[in-house]
């Protein structure tokens, strides 16, 4: 009994066995294909991706280089359109590029790239840009040179337009200024250097319909690569017909300065006007840098300013602040004599004779205050002793650039060029 139960157990394991046997291995089939068609499926798929992207980027490329290919010329128009608004807008404010990369956030290199050519603008860096120079980025492609940019601190377009105060050059107190340009003279702010600054001084017609002026200064200096060095100042022209005066306030932004420039005013109808002495408000060059007033000639003629030339001396004589009365001390006076008394021309001659004969000769005591103030008293008598000096002295209230100014200037000029 017990060895036919221990048989039929053994013959139930055989079945079972032999069974599941047989479903795994029928499993392990069908799990096989399956996997081999993912596989197979998955490939294909892949494949076909592959051909897909294939075609698409050799059919969209070659229309995309067709496209540049033949659009280059306009996107290399567009960008030398840009890059000339930039440096256009830079020279009109007086903006370096290392101002420009501060203001923008660009880096200086990348931008010089830009500006020349070698990089190409982006949208960013047209937006940026724009920013810096206080213009709409869509003006630095439709901007044209003269056009005013109304976001600058000085401008005309805050003073307001009435009978007296003249701002649009199309009313007639503008006639024979537009379009001229100025050959302009004046004495270094530096107290050790008696020689003289020339430049030029530009009047043109802006977009609006103002004045712009444009002030480049020849300094006479050079940098450490053998470039001349000049200064650019930009602004506007107002004229103010009750004060008979025309007003140019001026700005260079790369060194931070603005002056203020004033001559007479004069209506003009059949001509230009040909020159002016004006007074100038402005900060001295220097390592100490304090408000200065000094005088300065516009003149369509070109001075020549070669050492002892005449033009020179007249140059010299007309920028000095004198007053109608003419004060030179004895020393100066026959040094002066001496130095034309082999001069061919006679009425010369005759004109310091008489003046010696016409001035009143009277002694007077020079010194320099720097020399008081060394004095071994207490500061307060010292300065309450120079201001008794100064009050007393012949020195005059103020001085103002009289008609006779400009009469001399214009006669000296007419004589000159005549012929």
């Amino acid at each position: 009994m017990y060895h036919t139960r221990y048989l039929y157990s053994i013959c139930a394991l055989n079945y079972v066995y032999r069974n599941y046997l047989f479903l795994y291995c029928h499993l392990y089939s069908i799990l096989e294909i399956l996997f081999r068609y993912i596989i197979i499926s998955f490939t294909q798929l892949i494949r076909n991706v592959i051909i897909f992207i294939s075609q698409f980027y050799l059919f969209y490329y070659r229309r995309l280089e067709i496209f540049i290919e033949s659009n280059e010329g306009f996107y290399i128009k567009y960008e030398k359109k840009v890059m000339k608004n930039i440096r256009h807008i830079m020279q009109e404010h007086g903006i370096t590029q290392k101002i420009l990369a501060e203001n923008s956030g660009i880096n200086q290199s990348t931008l010089s790239k830009l500006l020349s050519g070698k990089a190409s603008f982006t949208l960013e860096h047209i937006a940026k840009i724009a920013r810096a120079l206080n213009i709409d980025a869509a003006d630095l492609v439709s901007f044209r040179p003269g056009t005013v940019i109304t976001n600058t601190c000085f401008s005309s377009h805050y003073i307001p337009e009435n009978d007296n105060l003249v701002c649009s050059i199309n009313r007639p107190a503008f006639k024979g200024y537009i379009g001229n340009k100025y050959y302009l003279y004046f004495y270094s702010t530096i107290s050790s250097e008696a020689k003289l600054i020339h430049g030029e001084l530009t009047l043109s017609a802006s977009d609006e319909n103002r004045c712009r002026v444009n002030l480049e200064i020849y300094t006479g200096k050079i940098d450490v690569s053998g470039t001349p060095i000049r200064k650019v100042y930009t602004g506007d022209m107002v004229i103010s017909i009750s004060m008979g005066s025309c007003y140019c306030t001026l700005t260079n932004a790369e060194i931070g300065e603005l002056c203020f420039l004033s001559f007479h005013h004069m209506f003009l109808f059949s001509q230009d006007i040909l020159c002016r002495i004006g007074a100038v408000l402005t900060t001295s060059s220097g390592g100490n840098r304090r408000p200065t007033l000094h005088r300065m000639v516009i003149s369509k003629y070109e001075f020549n300013l070669d050492e002892d030339s005449e033009d020179l001396h007249f140059l010299k004589g007309q920028l000095k602040l004198n007053s109608s009365r003419v004060l030179i001390s004895k020393k100066e006076f026959q040094a002066l004599l001496k130095k034309y008394a082999s001069d061919s021309d006679v009425s010369l001659k005759k004109f310091f004779s008489s003046f010696q004969n016409l001035a009143e000769q009277e002694e007077y005591y020079e010194i320099e205050e720097s020399t008081l103030l060394g004095i071994n008293i207490p500061v307060g008598t010292k300065i309450n002793g120079i201001s008794l000096l100064r009050e007393a002295s012949t020195s005059d209230k103020y001085n103002k650039i009289s008609s006779k100014c400009d009469e001399f200037l214009f006669e000296y000029i007419s004589s000159r060029t005549k012929d």
